[in-house]
């Protein structure tokens, strides 16, 4: 209701106050209250994909905006500098100079670093790994990729609409997205291996639209012989 949204802002602004630990509060209980909310619109929405797509760019463009501010001076918090510093020498990769980027020191530098950073989360090999080691991690995402995609393309949204397993993908997505995103704030480490967890929500979600896929095509070869 209204008159529950408003005590919780108003409780969100008395918590903002509560130094030094204010962010870690107001994160967690405005991700408690709203997110429950939202789940099941944005997991039923016909343009799902552009709303998470939207929120990553618009989530990007921000920190952006933060980290440039922060280079120039105007905020200074030290919690910031470290993450700062890596966009200032355009950081992608921790501790890989050949996959940096240089930062002219404008907006749109620190924007397309970030942007970058993200997608590099993904990335799969780099030039100083064996050909096995770049072979076996091509097989494992081709395999991965081709799971999600064909799901996700010719699934029939319809009827996978308000299931469990739609919301068990949606989850996945969103576990996904936070942890590249959490990373690409921070740092992607020399050998990504703290993306393994994302990994786990990839092969889930990978094998529920792989699933989905594999069944569509079923009813519909029995439909046919029928």
């Amino acid at each position: 209701s209204a008159r529950q949204h408003i005590i919780f802002v108003l409780t969100l602004i008395a918590a903002f106050f509560m130094r030094p630990a204010a962010p870690a509060i107001i994160l967690p209980m405005a991700a408690i209250f709203y997110l429950p909310r939202l789940f099941d619109w944005v997991a039923n929405h016909q343009y799902y994909w552009a709303i998470g797509l939207g929120s990553i760019l618009a989530f990007l463009m921000a920190y952006a905006a933060i980290m440039q501010i922060n280079l120039n001076g105007g905020l200074q918090y030290k919690q910031l500098n470290y993450s700062s510093r890596l966009v200032g020498i355009g950081n992608i990769i921790h501790d890989r100079p050949e996959t940096y980027l240089e930062y002219t020191g404008t907006y749109w530098s620190a924007a397309k670093i970030l942007i970058w950073r993200f997608l590099n989360f993904f990335r799969f090999w780099v030039d100083a790994w064996s050909p096995s080691h770049i072979a076996i991690n091509a097989i494992f995402f081709t395999v991965v990729w081709a799971g999600i995609i064909l799901g996700e393309i010719f699934i029939d949204r319809k009827k996978v609409r308000g299931t469990n397993a739609n919301r068990l993908r949606v989850i996945c997505m969103a576990g996904i997205a936070g942890i590249a995103l959490f990373h690409t704030m921070i740092l992607i480490d020399y050998g990504w291996r703290y993306r393994y967890p994302a990994l786990g929500l990839m092969v889930l979600w990978a094998l529920i639209n792989a699933n989905w896929f594999l069944e569509q095509r079923r009813r519909k070869s029995t439909n046919a012989r029928a």
